[in-house]
């Protein structure tokens, strides 16, 4: 999904992206600076068979014919590495002729520019002319187009070996370590542990999808392994699930290293979470029930399923009816919604309060972690008691909140 969709009398916009020989090219988290401003462009809403990628004025020549005659978006990926706040305020959509400039660098055309028809016939003369540098001329001579600020996250210089590692730095820092989603023990344990990962996966032919399949399948077969009756069994399968949980990290971070962010992406990765949720429980449920025959813990562990699944299905009620996003982490926005303590007045509701504990607790950054050292520790039933108590618990909660947005009472914040 684009950073925003344009009017479909708009899709006939071009985008020209001027890219270096692939001699100077560098690489920046796993992109090359002319593939990563193309999908810059395609995310913000042009159509990809209207992005043209030239790296020298005779390919411009070849392409001259095509980029005439419409709107056209020109983004300079030469010596830069470009995001996707560098298209933003230029409003792609709207009619207009306008340049980004760099408001940290003394106001400098910051290289991306969106031209009218009849402005994009000089801009594609300029190029012809002088391709290193043409389009900078011309947006001198345009006083009267409307100058659009951009800061330092729209763009970072790549030119040098220097510059190029600079910017990978400042890549991770823009995409990767500020998700605000994120949970306690990934910022602090999860994400720092699947960083040197993520970089090797950045230098392999993997998608983000294909990294999320298999940590899913990674998960599954540990917990088929984990449920076997022997220690070794266990500790071998909670392992298996333990790196399956790094993995489900890496998967996102190089969706968003590499601008390939997709609704299936983010379906997979809450999916695989579920899955994996669910066959941990009966992992440890049948591990548990091989140690201690003579008790009911199958049938606890089954209950346990019932329960979960129950709450699976309230939570992606009301993020697809109400919030509109199959992410599951919209939940904790109102897991536990009611009337203040102490009346309207009260500072936090007291099921806002074991909502958020709920959340955290339930997270699967939190009990693969949890699973795996009661493993190690030849301690399942520990484990067997939190999944179970935790299942209920997680039930009455997620009902209790579901009562009160099905009945619409105040506190519940809706979309």
């Amino acid at each position: 999904m684009g950073l925003y969709s344009l009017p479909v009398n708009e899709r006939t916009i071009a985008a020209l992206v001027l890219a270096p020989t692939p001699e100077r090219e560098r690489i920046v988290t796993g992109l090359r600076l002319g593939e990563r401003a193309r999908r810059v462009v395609e995310g913000a809403g042009v159509a990809p068979e209207r992005v043209h990628v030239v790296r020298s004025a005779e390919e411009l020549e070849r392409a001259h014919g095509e980029l005439r005659g419409s709107p056209l978006v020109v983004v300079r990926a030469t010596g830069q590495v470009v995001a996707p706040s560098l298209l933003e305020p230029l409003r792609l959509a709207e009619p207009g002729t306008r340049v980004a400039v760099d408001a940290e660098r003394g106001g400098e055309y910051a290289g991306a520019l969106r031209a009218e028809a009849d402005r994009a016939a000089e801009v594609l003369d300029a190029l012809r002319a002088d391709f290193a540098d043409g389009e900078r001329a011309v947006v001198a001579r345009w006083p009267e187009a409307g100058r659009v600020e951009v800061g330092g996250r729209a763009r970072h210089p790549a030119a040098t070996r220097e510059e190029a590692r600079a910017a990978d730095a400042w890549q991770w820092q823009l995409n990767v370590l500020q998700k605000p989603l994120d949970g306690f023990f990934t910022r602090k344990f999860w994400r720092p542990l699947a960083r040197p990962f993520t970089r090797l996966f950045l230098r392999l032919p993997l998608t983000p999808n294909h990294i999320s399949v298999l940590t899913m399948l990674g998960g599954v077969a540990g917990c088929v392994i984990g449920a076997g009756p022997s220690y070794w069994d266990h500790l071998l399968g909670m392992a298996i699930l333990f790196v399956s949980a790094v993995g489900d990290n890496i998967d996102g971070e190089v969706a968003r290293l590499r601008l390939q962010t997709s609704k299936v992406g983010a379906f997979l990765d809450e999916i695989g979470d579920d899955t994996a949720r669910v066959a941990t429980l009966l992992a440890v449920g049948w591990h548990v029930a091989w140690r201690h025959p003579e008790l009911p813990i199958r049938s606890l562990t089954l209950g346990a399923l019932g329960a979960t699944l129950a709450t699976l299905a309230l939570i992606y009620w009301y993020c697809v009816r109400v919030a509109g996003s199959v992410n599951n982490q919209e939940y904790t926005k109102v897991l536990g919604a009611g009337p203040g303590v102490g009346g309207p007045g009260g500072r936090r509701s007291v099921g806002r309060a074991l909502g958020d504990v709920a959340a955290h607790v339930s997270r699967r950054e939190f009990i693969d972690l949890a699973v795996f050292a009661t493993a190690a520790a030849d301690l399942p039933e520990v484990s067997f008691v939190g999944l179970v108590v935790g299942a209920f618990v997680a039930l009455a909660l997620v009902a209790a909140t579901h009562v009160r947005l099905v009945r619409g009472q105040p506190g519940v914040e809706r979309r």
